[in-house]
């Protein structure tokens, strides 16, 4: 089964292979039919060679832009700051450089003519090859969208270029959206970017589908790709910096992590030691207890009674019934105060251990006439 699996895979990775490789000849294809018709077929011609024109500005600004930055110091900055203290600034070692290079300025205006461009030629082939509905709609969503756009850049890169008249006059058109002239800039940006994708989305399901491809890949290179990759190459040492401070916090919080469950464990286990001894002696003293009683009940371990005197008299063994209270069994005798006979014991309990006999906190253990007591 599993060999039966991996055979599947690799031919599904085989497949996936070949497809993009079929993509990439039909690409080729279509570039180098539209070069050799374009004659014949002038608008497929530039429709495809705007984008190669737009990414290879595109390529050459981000070499050019990378070099200025070299060339004015940015990373010698970088590594002086770095050198001077590195914790404190790692925010002034970020820098944008020299993006603005790709994304402002006369680079920034020429690969939005030719955006621009692209997207007339592909709005003409559109209008060529749909019905009369269509090709209003993209007339006036290419329309719509050209003149946001053109509104916009003209007021934010050449504000000051304009006169008293015309800035009173796009301030006073601006201003009708919300009553603001900075809300009114964005309100024509978002009216633009709606149109445009409007458009966009009508020729990706036209036979337009190749050309607005290309025209997408050569304005997310333009305008994404290639502009965050140049910030992550002319930031690499406070990135490289940063990564290497975000490793080494990871791997100190994984070994602290460790280090904790370890000790955590260790503890656990010292507690459940502490519990188990804590348990054993209870159930030690309980076992105590228990013989203790036991051995109350039998008298193995405890004496039934004890008979304290403070006689400083002689005791002796006699037949019973020679005092008070005395049995009729052989007892232990002595003479009180009074030089009475008292009876103290039977000679049973005394030999036994049963009763313990103390005269002047001693106890009595040699009696005349009885063994000692066996406890």
């Amino acid at each position: 089964m599993k060999q039966k699996d991996k055979k599947k895979s690799g031919k599904s990775d085989k497949k996936k292979r070949w497809f993009l490789f079929r993509q990439i000849k039909r690409n080729v294809a279509l570039v180098e039919d539209s070069i050799a018709g374009g004659i014949e077929h002038p608008l497929e011609f530039v429709s495809f060679l705007l984008p190669l024109i737009i990414m290879g500005i595109s390529v050459v600004c981000f070499v050019v832009a990378l070099i200025m930055f070299i060339v004015r110091g940015g990373y010698t900055e970088q590594i002086n700051a770095a050198r001077d203290d590195i914790f404190n600034n790692i925010r002034r070692m970020m820098t944008s450089g020299t993006v603005g290079i790709l994304l402002n300025g006369v680079i920034g205006s020429i690969i939005l003519i030719l955006f621009a461009l692209e997207m007339l030629v592909i709005t003409c082939s559109y209008i060529i090859t749909e019905n009369a509905v269509k090709k209003v709609i993209s007339a006036i969503l290419y329309i719509s969208s050209l003149v946001c756009f053109s509104v916009d850049a003209l007021i934010l890169k050449n504000s000051e270029s304009l006169t008293r008249k015309q800035e009173r006059l796009w301030t006073a058109v601006l201003s009708s959206f919300d009553g603001s002239h900075t809300n009114g800039i964005m309100y024509v940006f978002c009216i633009g970017a709606v149109t445009l994708i409007i458009l966009l989305v009508l020729t990706m399901f036209s036979k337009q589908k190749e050309k607005t491809k290309c025209a997408l890949v050569a304005a997310i290179m333009s305008y994404i790709i290639i502009p965050v990759f140049l910030m992550i190459v002319e930031n690499i040492i406070p990135l490289v910096f940063i990564l290497i401070v975000t490793v080494i916090m990871v791997i100190l919080t994984r070994f602290g992590c460790k280090l904790m469950d370890k000790y955590s464990k260790v503890s656990n286990e010292r507690s459940k030691e502490r519990l188990k001894e804590r348990r054993e002696r209870r159930e030690r003293a309980k076992e105590r207890e228990e013989n203790a009683d036991k051995a109350g009940k039998t008298g193995s371990n405890q004496y039934q009674k004890k008979v304290e005197l403070d006689l400083n008299t002689k005791f002796w063994r006699s037949k019973g019934g020679q005092a008070t209270n005395a049995p009729a069994a052989d007892c232990v005798y002595c003479y009180d105060n009074q030089h009475t006979i008292m009876f103290v014991c039977t000679v049973q309990q005394f030999e036994q251990g049963t009763v313990a006999v103390y005269d002047k906190k001693k106890r009595i253990t040699t009696v005349a006439g009885c063994k000692p007591p066996q406890r």
